[in-house]
């Protein structure tokens, strides 16, 4: 099957390039053998950072061969997109089994923006919250309501943008996790002090090899255990799963 290059723009992840190329399922792209290299380097295909090249498939259209006079069912495969989220409190500690209100916000078949919500959904034992969403999400919000116990647990907001998390490896990818953490990273771009400070308060926390600390982003041997910790801590790195040199 012949590809097209698509060069990957901000606020872009694989089911989105998908579901924009006309393709129900994302893995079609992601196990093409044209996406090998691509499959090296990032171990996310919803994490993909601005510039990345992504090789699509030419869709052809499909044709099956049929009795006539008979009823046939054809089932494609994907569908819609899942939004996989765990919330914690400032303490680290999960906001487990509380109810709250899910809003998302995004753009439907025909490019016209909706928002979905709110709707009453609750947190699971760890905290963990799944919805499944059609279309292209942008963005929403989940918010979660006091407690009347007699403990008093407070309420909280948690905002997300779909699509923003760029690569563990990148400035930005870790600027995002850190802050999604609880340690300050900086506001901007340029902020690498704040972002290296941060960086290395996680390591301490995380109890990363005292040999393996600090921050030296040019450095990818040394980086590599404390990328792979922030991924796995972070929630979007499935076990097994680790960047390689």
């Amino acid at each position: 099957m012949s590809t097209r290059d698509h060069v990957v723009a901000v606020g872009e992840y694989l089911a989105l390039i998908a579901a924009r190329s006309g393709f129900r399922d994302y893995r079609v792209i992601w196990n093409d053998p044209a996406n090998a290299a691509l499959r090296r380097k990032r171990t996310n295909p919803q994490s993909l950072a601005p510039g990345d090249l992504v090789k699509v498939p030419v869709l052809e259209e499909p044709a099956f061969a049929r009795a006539t006079d008979q009823v046939h069912r054809i089932v494609a495969a994907g569908g819609p997109i899942l939004l996989h989220f765990r919330l914690d409190d400032q303490s680290r500690k999960p906001f487990a089994t509380r109810a709250g209100k899910l809003t998302v916000g995004g753009r439907n078949a025909t490019g016209a923006f909706v928002v979905r919500g709110p709707i009453d959904r609750t947190t699971g034992g760890d905290g963990e919250l799944d919805v499944t969403v059609g279309g292209e999400p942008v963005e929403g919000e989940f918010v979660i309501a006091p407690t009347t116990a007699a403990d008093g647990s407070s309420g909280a907001t948690f905002r997300f943008l779909v699509g923003q998390l760029e690569p563990v490896d990148t400035p930005r990818g870790m600027r995002a996790r850190l802050t999604n953490l609880g340690y300050f990273a900086g506001a901007s771009d340029d902020d690498d002090d704040q972002l290296a400070w941060a960086f290395e308060e996680f390591q301490c926390d995380e109890k990363i090899p005292k040999k393996q600390r600090g921050f030296t982003p040019g450095d990818r041997k040394k980086m590599l255990p404390t990328w792979n910790a922030l991924a796995k801590r972070h929630g979007d790195m499935l076990p097994g799963e680790e960047l390689t040199e």
